[in-house]
């Protein structure tokens, strides 16, 4: 079908579009204070909205890193991401199933 590289190549005659926005900040909170060495944040938003049945996306990360000392850094984050379909698995493989 068309899995693999070298092969055949269908020809799509479709095609999708998305409209983008993000925002992205973060820095220092705190830094050489007693027990802190750093404390640094980190945080994103982005909107995405598709012309295919998708529609409109939110998604985001978090993160936050703790350094106490000099030799020991801590770090946690979370992130929701989500991938689009690429043009084949939208127009050509759910139809040949």
């Amino acid at each position: 079908m068309l899995s693999g590289f070298g092969g055949a190549a269908a020809p799509i005659h479709q095609s999708f579009s998305v409209d983008e926005g993000f925002l992205e900040f973060g820095g220092a909170l705190v830094e050489d204070k007693p027990g802190i060495k750093s404390l640094v944040m980190d945080a994103g938003y982005r909107h995405s909205k598709y012309t295919t049945s998708a529609g409109s996306i939110n998604t985001g990360k978090f993160e936050l890193q703790y350094q106490p000392t000099t030799d020991l850094r801590l770090r946690g984050s979370y992130q929701r991401a989500t991938r689009a379909p690429n043009l084949i698995e939208l127009f050509i493989l759910r139809w040949s199933v």
